[in-house]
């Protein structure tokens, strides 16, 4: 059977390349060139392919009727509105129309921050309370899935890491390493390893009474205290990784840097915002019941072995 990932050169989908380059016939599409080289050296079709491209040139894929398309590409937080709206929304959209013209079915990653930040143990059937640009954009693009899509399966897993990651691990690692890890406030993280991502992706595959369904999936959740303090010793930093401030006092700073950014027309969510600070000083959890009841899913990276594995294919490179 045929695949085609979308977001095949990011964290995510390189790890749906590996999971899936035996087992089906497989497209790898994506924009990073030097990525797309080495799955082609190990013998992936490739395909340098931008979604937010006119709607033409995807009759690239016709000839893959009846196939399975994942889609993993999307603009992160912090990209522009302009970037958040061609990308996450309009190519979410390009991609909808092409997966029902090749009547494929369609796994598309979401986000669990469609649900805010305002409350914890977050279930399906909870509301959207996104709270910024990216997770607004994130929801519109659930939504054309739903209404629009003939078969489809959406995941919404919380902070992601694992080996190639260059968002997650890697900015909080930069943080560690120059000391300026500002520690506010006992929140939670709740995190996932791309592979265990496509590992229940593989899983549902095989189930149709994944179609039509949301999911949320997720592994460890911890305080960020103790995320931060093993991410700083397996990285052989120091202490103190930064210093602790008052949570009214960089709420505050957050405030003004927001002002600041709105005024400049710049999306400053991925910075010290004021979103930002409270994603990571509130309780936020994810409740996996259904996908563990319906999948008996049951993830294999802890955080400590993801950060070890992430550590050890960093120094490769």
């Amino acid at each position: 059977m045929r695949m085609i990932i979308f977001g095949a050169t990011g964290l995510v989908g390189t790890h749906m390349v590996n999971k899936f380059k035996d087992s089906y016939e497989l497209l790898a599409v994506g924009r990073n060139e030097k990525r797309l080289n080495k799955l082609h050296k190990i013998g992936v079709n490739t395909l340098k392919f931008d979604i937010t491209s006119d709607y033409d040139n995807y009759s690239v894929f016709d000839e893959y009727n009846d196939c399975v398309v994942i889609n993993c590409a999307a603009a992160v937080t912090g990209a522009s509105e302009n970037t958040l709206n061609d990308v996450n929304i309009l190519g979410t959209e390009k991609i909808i129309r092409k997966v029902n013209e090749l009547n494929a079915r369609l796994i598309h990653i979401s986000s669990y921050t469609i649900y805010g930040v305002n409350g914890s143990d977050y279930t399906e059937v909870d509301k959207f309370d996104g709270g910024t640009k990216y997770a607004e954009s994130k929801y519109i693009a659930e939504k054309l899935v739903i209404d629009n899509c003939d078969k489809w399966t959406i995941f919404r897993p919380p902070f992601i890491g694992g080996p190639f990651d260059e968002n997650v691990l890697y900015n909080f690692s930069e943080r560690i390493k120059k000391h300026r890890m500002p520690l506010i406030g006992d929140g939670y993280l709740t995190y996932i390893d791309a592979r265990d991502i496509a590992t229940i992706t593989e899983i549902v595959l095989t189930d149709d009474r994944s179609v039509k369904q949301i999911y949320n999936i997720a592994g460890e959740t911890i305080k960020l205290s103790e995320f931060i303090d093993l991410l700083g010793g397996l990285l052989g930093v120091e202490k103190p990784y930064g210093k602790r401030y008052p949570y009214f006092l960089i709420f505050s700073i957050g405030s003004i840097l927001d002002f600041i950014a709105r005024i400049r027309g710049k999306n400053n969510e991925n910075s010290i915002s004021r979103y930002r600070i409270k994603s990571l000083t509130s309780d936020r959890t994810l409740n996996t019941e259904k996908v563990i009841t319906q999948f008996k899913f049951k993830p294999v990276y802890s955080i400590k072995q993801s950060i070890i594995d992430w550590i050890n294919e960093t120094s490769k490179s």
